[in-house]
């Protein structure tokens, strides 16, 4: 969505957008480290009844990416009828279900990231 900021040349733009990812995701455990029991737990799996030294879990996995991007952007129209724009935008993303962070160590599957967009082009 794009809405003129009085009779500027100026934008303000909002965009959102998700998607849905589908595949098989493959995990590891102890293949090339010591087997950390509490990692199987976590899969639900109770290691101590395996004697094994390597695991690994293959599973179908769907994820659901949400996208938001706002700023502003300021186009101008040339005589050969091309725009150009300049736009600087902050944009936030949710990946959920994605198996979480494990730098922070929190218990959620999500992983959140936001950053800011700098874009500059010509549209015909």
């Amino acid at each position: 969505m794009r809405r003129q900021l009085g009779s500027s040349n100026l934008n303000f733009v909002v965009t959102g957008r998700g998607s849905l990812l589908y595949g098989t995701s493959t995990k590891s455990f102890g293949c090339n480290t010591p087997l950390d029991h509490t990692d199987l737990r976590n899969e639900g799996i109770e290691a101590s009844l395996l004697p094994i030294d390597c695991i690994t879990i293959k599973r179908d996995q769907l994820l659901s990416v949400a996208e938001i991007q706002l700023g502003l952007e300021w186009t101008r129209c040339l005589k050969s009828g091309a725009t150009v724009f300049v736009e600087g935008l902050f944009e936030g993303q949710v990946w959920a279900n994605t198996g979480g962070n494990h730098m922070t160590m929190t218990k959620s599957s999500d992983l959140g990231m936001v950053g800011f967009v700098f874009g500059a082009g010509i549209a015909r």
